[in-house]
């Protein structure tokens, strides 16, 4: 297969949605009824989802498989809940990763009383990692210009950065056999000759080297570079 054959885009207007008079969630790959062929797992990524909640409320779902869930928050701090876990509270320059157990019962809420809070979920297959809870924190505007490293387990690696318009970044895979998903938070990029708007992904697979280019102000990108193999 050659490179064009091994990349697959996901257009923001094309996630599936969720949606209840409180709660709005878009969906990058499937989850939950959302179903389309085209829209499998990528790697270790089983799902991305961008959830908006309402001022004081609360929405839950059930974990399928077991899975790392990393939460991301973008707008406003979320309150979240796994299991029998008590809440914890994650905020803006911060994300967290934790395990769910198959059938357990994660509860995202909204600890605002008037605005709305917007955040991603990044749901992981756990491999050999298991009951962990990891924080990190990371201030994009100290490193504008540059992808931080938020996160590293076994396996996967995740990288967000801020960059002003027109600037170029270099991007080189750490495993020869590692594929890459890229989401435009903010803004819009030019990711290896191709145009990704607000929300749109990307998938990668056989590069050993990537560039991309912000087009916009200010853009946000989010990686997430994985193993083919996971031993």
């Amino acid at each position: 297969m050659n490179k064009e054959s091994q990349a697959q885009i996901y257009l923001a207007s094309q996630r599936g949605r969720s949606e209840t008079g409180i709660y709005r969630s878009f969906h990058t790959f499937n989850f939950g009824k959302f179903r389309e062929s085209t829209r499998g797992p990528f790697l270790s990524l089983n799902a991305l989802n961008d959830e908006t909640l309402a001022a004081g409320k609360t929405a839950s779902h059930v974990a399928v498989d077991d899975a790392l869930v990393c939460v991301i928050p973008l707008v406003g701090s979320v309150d979240y809940a796994s299991g029998e876990q008590p809440p914890k509270n994650v905020y803006p320059g911060n994300c967290e990763l934790f395990f769910a157990m198959k059938g357990s019962r994660i509860s995202f809420h909204n600890p605002f009383d008037e605005d709305l809070i917007n955040y991603l979920t990044l749901w992981l297959k756990p491999h050999a990692v298991q009951h962990t809870t990891i924080r990190n924190e990371f201030d994009l505007d100290r490193h504008m210009n540059s992808l931080v490293h938020v996160l590293a387990i076994k396996g996967v690696d995740i990288f967000i950065g801020k960059f002003r318009g027109r600037v170029t970044i270099g991007y080189t895979l750490h495993n020869k056999n590692s594929g890459l998903f890229a989401l435009v938070i903010e803004g819009a990029v030019e990711f290896e000759n191709r145009l990704l708007q607000q929300r749109d992904g990307l998938s990668l697979m056989d590069e050993t080297k990537v560039e991309f280019e912000s087009l916009s102000a200010e853009s946000i990108v989010l990686l997430v570079e994985m193993r083919v193999h996971i031993i």
